[in-house]
């Protein structure tokens, strides 16, 4: 029997997360092209790409009841996010030169949100390649999220400065005025170049820059003040599939692996092939697609069968686990394990080193074979 069932892939139901937003990863092998996702009051609709799909939830505080569904299947599931103490602090600074105008600050929302849109999209690059998801706080003064400083110096100044200069010059003047109490990591966000129409070209832009060193971290960002302020928001430009976009939020996502230690060497390719490749971690991409048709594993330490075993379902009705389920995950699930000729076990996932592994996280799958 051939059963229509969404399997989640990086989350079980029940599992207790620490951050308020997240993505979920699956697998829908009804090969529907929408699915839709409801959290509370919240209820968008994603598309779903050779059954594979990408949905970003904004959770609250306790218990969270998700409802996934397509025209053939319904996942009903429980995910609690509890905020924890912690002593990983990102402290984020918007920065702005002595002449510009105070009405920039309106957009410290942006990157407020933005921050915690690709602090999930971190924690899963961390997840596949350590087993497990870092958690920062971002650190809150007042109810205030985001530091605003002005710079001792007109924009002018800055701007004809190369990258290196840049950064020891900002460095210099925000670290006089920025109170780091709880040692923070600290991302300094530049203002001085705010949007572009055309094709944007790092080397051809003066006064752009992407530094990180030691827990500083100076960043000038293209089209930010596009960024989106919620969810819904940040659906929309999803669906847009801007390239400028994709651009100004793979510079962030790279600079703050940095912070977490992902480096140039560590094979994920936010790291090694440019910041537009950030569109692989926001939506099911032909790269991404070629990765898992082609008979390679789904590049998470624990297989999908560990991973969705609670989450058998069919027409909204919990299934017990039996003796044909592994059967069933095997006719079916879109990742078997690709072997050497001498038949030995891999000792990571078949993608060339893209994604690194410390434990082997196919047994259930080998087992199978």
């Amino acid at each position: 029997i051939h059963r229509m069932c969404i399997w989640l892939i990086n989350y079980n139901s029940g599992d207790i997360v620490n951050h308020s937003i997240i993505y979920l990863f699956g697998f829908d092998n009804s090969y529907d092209e929408i699915i839709i996702a409801a959290n509370g009051d919240t209820k968008l609709e994603w598309p779903v790409i050779n059954g594979f799909f990408k949905i970003f939830v904004e959770l609250h505080e306790g218990v969270n009841i998700i409802q996934l569904s397509t025209t053939k299947s319904h996942l009903s599931f429980t995910l609690i996010y509890q905020s924890i103490i912690t002593e990983n602090f990102i402290q984020l600074v918007y920065l702005t030169s002595v002449n510009e105008n105070d009405s920039l600050f309106e957009h410290i929302p942006r990157f407020v949100y933005m921050t915690k849109i690709i602090q999930c999209v971190l924690n899963e690059i961390l997840y596949k390649q350590t087993g497990y998801r870092r958690t920062f706080q971002i650190e809150t003064t007042n109810k205030i999220q985001c530091h605003c400083v002005k710079l001792i110096n007109k924009k002018d100044f800055y701007m004809k400065m190369n990258g290196e200069d840049l950064y020891r010059q900002i460095y210099l003047e925000s670290n006089n005025v920025i109170s780091n109490r709880n040692k923070s990591r600290v991302i300094a966000l530049l203002s001085f170049l705010t949007d572009i129409n055309d094709e944007f070209k790092m080397n051809e832009t003066s006064g752009t820059c992407a530094f990180a060193y030691d827990t500083f971290t100076v960043i000038s960002i293209p089209y930010f003040i596009n960024w989106p302020k919620s969810l819904n928001d940040f659906w929309n430009i999803l669906n847009v599939k801007s390239n400028h976009f994709f651009y100004s939020v793979g510079v962030y996502l790279h600079e703050l692996c940095h912070l977490y230690s992902v480096q140039h060497g560590d094979n994920d390719n936010i790291m090694s092939q440019g910041f537009s490749a950030a569109q692989n971690f926001f939506l099911v991409t032909e790269q991404m697609l070629t990765i898992m048709l082609n008979g390679q594993c789904s590049c998470y330490h624990m297989s999908l069968t560990r991973l969705s075993a609670k989450l058998l379902y069919e027409n909204g009705k919990t299934h017990r686990i039996h003796e044909n389920y592994y059967e069933c995950i095997y006719n079916y699930c879109r990742f078997p394990i690709v072997f050497l000729k001498n038949r030995s076990k891999p000792s990571q996932c078949y993608c060339n080193g893209r994604f690194q592994f410390q434990i082997d996280h196919c047994d259930l799958l080998l087992k199978q074979l």
